[in-house]
């Protein structure tokens, strides 16, 4: 780059729509990752992941700042003057798209840092394709500002900037609601893995040649005297576009072994053990996962073991117990909302779902899958839920809850007042609570016994018993 040219792309940048850009984009992407911190916080891998994920805005800001820059010559009536002049039209059209890219792309420099804060300091595990998801983000958004400058360069209008804003968010947001191929040739996507998976990095590379070839195809139709020079690389993008519009949807994510690695501590009976990416939070949860495994000592066929579900394959999901121990192994769903935006789990006594709650789903989970198989689900007796729901309570080592969650309240039904205020579940938790130690065991290993074969008499009995 020349000195003159540095000098003309300065002053587009300073004097242009790109401190604009650069500040939108730094705000939005701020907000959008704070709102979902839970998702990424600790996880190199979810960082860019989310990043790709809230394109779907970002992609929109970049579409309209490259527009409003593109159609400058427009609004200032200077197309007939600056066809007089020696400087070529794609010397224009490259300086508007460059340095709109720029500061598009600086100002979500600025959210990746403010992100990175809070992930290196947490994360234990930096392994996988991430670097290759964060490449593809940046390609992606240079093209929609490529976009955004052909279609303000083409088409004069003051309100032709925020109109394609509108429809990238639109096309984004179709694109990423499909589930085939056509949901990866717009920037952002809307599948997370939250950093258990990656992409193959062919395919990525595959998708930053579409982009490339998309971002040329617009440049050449808004800067070439000629635009017929346009199908060198409108072909190009074709040709890149068929493999990936063709190809499978969600199914190219692809499991990473090392990032679902199982990390453990503790010995068996109270052992836990989280994946390599979730790590992190193994010295906060350890401790809180133990206590409550403990409780099941001498209870018959409780459980002795806590594992990470990202480990788990559909087949081990299965709450049942081991064929040589008869224990059971309870299943941790984290990959939820349970840590806070730095990295920490939710407190154990935040009225929310926290990680003791998710251990105590594991009691009506080994109803519902023993009702699944024996093909009942569907005709058992509503009330022997609200048994599992006391087995969760008193699991979850939380026997005081006084009201019942609205997720427990099934698909097509009303919440009831139970929502709102002290329910039959509750009382019955807090009489189960109030027995004598040795009673509370007895009374959870018969609710296993009868759970596991889906016996809804001994259930509605076990109820009673609390009433």
């Amino acid at each position: 780059m020349t000195m003159a040219t540095w000098r003309i792309f300065r002053t587009e940048f300073v004097r242009g729509v790109a401190p604009v850009a650069l500040v939108a984009m730094a705000g939005a992407a701020v907000v959008l990752l704070a709102a979902e911190a839970s998702a990424w916080v600790g996880r190199w891998g979810a960082l860019a992941e989310q990043i790709r994920v809230i394109l779907l805005v970002l992609a929109p800001v970049a579409v309209t700042a490259g527009a409003w820059q593109g159609g400058r010559e427009h609004r200032r009536r200077m197309p007939e003057l600056t066809g007089t002049t020696s400087r070529p039209p794609f010397h224009a059209v490259f300086m508007a798209w460059g340095s709109t890219t720029v500061g598009v792309w600086l100002g979500l420099g600025v959210a990746w840092l403010v992100a990175v804060l809070l992930v290196a300091p947490n994360a234990t595990y930096s392994g996988g394709s991430w670097w290759w998801t964060l490449v593809v983000s940046l390609l992606g958004l240079a093209a929609a500002s490529a976009i955004g400058v052909c279609v303000g360069r083409l088409v004069p209008g003051r309100l032709v900037a925020p109109i394609a804003g509108v429809l990238m968010f639109v096309v984004g947001g179709v694109a990423t609601g499909r589930s085939d191929g056509l949901s990866w040739v717009v920037p952002a996507m809307g599948y997370q893995s939250r950093g258990l998976s990656s992409l193959d990095t062919g395919f990525q590379l595959l998708q930053m040649g579409w982009f490339a070839a998309l971002a040329a195809t617009a440049l050449v139709l808004a800067g070439a005297i000629r635009t017929s020079l346009a199908v060198v690389p409108a072909v190009l993008a074709a040709v890149v576009a068929v493999p990936i519009m063709t190809g499978p949807g969600d199914e190219r994510w692809q499991p990473d072994p090392a990032a679902r690695a199982l990390v453990c501590a503790g010995e068996r009976g109270a052992e836990v053990c989280l994946t390599r990416v979730n790590a992190f939070l193994m010295d906060e949860a350890a401790p809180r996962v133990q206590a409550l495994l403990k409780r099941w000592d001498d209870v018959p066929g409780g459980f002795e073991r806590a594992v990470d579900s990202s480990a788990l394959s559909s087949d081990e999901w299965l709450i049942e117990p081991d064929g040589q121990t008869g224990r059971r192994t309870a299943v941790l769903d984290i990959t939820g909302g349970l840590m806070t935006w730095d990295g920490g789990l939710i407190p154990e006594d935040d009225p929310g779902i926290t990680i003791e709650t998710v251990f105590g789903w594991n009691l009506p989970g080994v109803l519902i899958q023993s009702c699944e198989t024996a093909g009942r689900f569907d005709d058992v007796p509503l009330e022997i839920w609200a048994v599992g729901t006391v087995a969760e309570e008193w699991a979850g080592g939380n026997p005081d809850v006084g009201t019942v969650r609205v997720s427990d309240v099934g698909p097509g039904e009303q919440p009831s007042s139970a929502e709102t205020g002290p329910g039959p579940e509750a009382s019955a938790a807090q009489h189960l609570a109030a027995l004598p130690e040795a009673e509370q065991k007895v009374w959870m290993g018969r609710y296993l016994e009868a759970a596991s074969i889906c016996d809804a008499d001994t259930l509605l009995a076990l109820g009673g018993e609390l009433q």
